[in-house]
């Protein structure tokens, strides 16, 4: 071997119960078991190579294409801040959040949006997004493709069902004078009016992604996502879900994602809610579920005190989150398809929130960066113009940059950190508005679960 190389930074390693070992690396995703037969060979390649008479060629190939070493003059940190500034800085994507109605007809008490302005958004502002992503297509006409993401979300988005499938009918419209041109569409909605009917409509107009939110059965469901007199809503929301599955063509191409939160004190809701899932709807592929804990998201309603006491730690929350997570798995072809359950893969940044061509729209054409801060003026970013530019403003500064251009304590923790590589310095609020820890995953969370994969394969 010509190649000098030294362990990767971002490597963790650990005894199994069946006395095998487990490797895995932050920095490429990379996982593999380690048998007894060669525990001996691993270590000696990870300390140096060359200590090695006989080197086993293809094993240390394998660990070098994994990440497990690198070439010692490698420096992989700056590795990172490279696909992180490019990631960030792409100029032929785009994502765009837009709020076309700022109003719900539910009342969760852990809802994150920070406040409600009742308004619905003008055709003034469907205009000004119109040129803006006109603008977007014009400007990358000569790249070999461009990619835009529209996701509708609120409030309610299906509050204004009639306005969203209105402009999406201009922007395909718009779409095929580029022909480089792709563009993709989501909706995050509670579920309520998302009747089939109004799902097919929805499809046939470009909109590929759905998430709809179910926290447990009906029991906990019903006490915390409630119409504004508490009526329940489960019933109707999984009927809805139902018919769509019953309805939809094999042909048809969509996902489906149900997203299920949960506290302390309901998370056997959520397993009842997973058999349930499994019985209707794990025979399609195009459904999903995961599972999440409960945030403590402060809003100017301060509604989250309500279930304060029942909120998860961090720890905790992750914890179950994975358990969950695994059980969706079972009897799937090839799990090794999701390794991020429960296993976290690499990612280029934490949230899209901090790329440049990525913003969310209000209803008034305020412009902010993070979805949980949406609808808050002070927080806004700048605003979008007639001629479908955005006017930024001082509070860009702080929301567009990341980890790698900020020179604060956390910042500099950050990038001595093995786990960087999966969180690129974690929750912009947490960093920039709250002042909490912004980190998601800790070393004993990997560790453990490394080891819940182990169950797996």
């Amino acid at each position: 071997m010509n190649i000098n190389t030294k362990a990767s930074y971002y490597n963790f390693i650990t005894d199994t119960p069946d006395g095998n070992q487990v490797i895995y690396n932050t920095k490429t995703g990379a996982i593999d078991m380690i048998d007894p037969e060669h525990r001996t060979n691993v270590q000696a390649i990870l300390a140096s190579p060359f200590s090695i008479p006989d080197i086993d060629e293809e094993l240390f190939v394998h660990m070098l294409n994994q990440g497990y070493i690198v070439e010692s003059n490698r420096n992989e940190l700056q590795d990172i801040i490279t696909w992180n500034r490019e990631a960030n800085r792409e100029t032929n994507i785009a994502y765009l959040t837009i709020l076309p109605t700022e109003t719900c007809n539910f009342t969760c008490p852990y809802c994150f949006i920070y406040t409600f302005r009742e308004k619905h958004m003008t055709p003034e502002i469907y205009d000004s997004i119109y040129k803006y992503i006109e603008n977007f297509f014009e400007n990358n006409k000569n790249e070999e493709y461009c990619t835009f993401t529209l996701s509708w979300f609120g409030g309610e988005p299906l509050l204004v069902s009639d306005q969203i499938l209105t402009f999406m009918k201009r922007i395909n419209h718009l779409k095929g004078r580029y022909p480089n041109a792709i563009l993709n569409s989501e909706i995050t909605t509670n579920g309520y009016c998302l009747t089939s009917e109004l799902f097919f409509k929805l499809l046939n107009a470009g909109i590929k992604r759905y998430q709809v939110t179910l926290d447990g059965d009906a029991e906990s469901h019903d006490q915390l996502r409630t119409l504004p007199h508490k009526q329940p809503t489960f019933k109707k929301i999984y009927h809805n879900i139902l018919e769509i599955k019953q309805q939809v063509s094999p042909n048809d191409v969509f996902q489906f994602v149900i997203r299920s939160n949960f506290l302390r004190s309901t998370v056997k809701n959520s397993e009842h809610l997973l058999q349930m899932y499994k019985k209707d709807f794990f025979d399609d592929p195009r459904f999903r579920i995961y599972f999440r804990p409960v945030y403590n998201f402060e809003t100017d309603r301060d509604s989250i005190h309500e279930v304060e006491s029942d909120l998860c730690e961090n720890i905790e929350g992750v914890s179950i989150q994975n358990r969950l997570s695994l059980e969706t798995l079972e009897n799937t072809e090839n799990v090794l398809e999701s390794i991020a359950n429960p296993l976290p893969t690499p990612t280029k940044s934490w949230c899209v929130s901090v790329k440049e061509n990525s913003n969310i729209v209000g209803y008034d054409g305020s412009v902010f960066s993070c979805d949980t801060m949406i609808v808050e003026k002070e927080q806004s970013i700048g605003y979008l113009n007639r001629d479908g530019k955005i006017i930024f403003n001082k509070n860009a500064d702080i929301w567009k940059k990341s980890i790698f251009e900020a020179n604060d304590e956390q910042s500099q923790k950050c990038l001595k950190c093995k786990l960087l590589p999966i969180c690129m310095g974690g929750c912009n609020r947490a960093r920039h508005v709250t002042g909490k820890n912004p980190c998601f995953w800790t070393e004993d969370l990997i560790y453990k679960a490394m080891l819940d994969y182990c169950k797996m394969i």
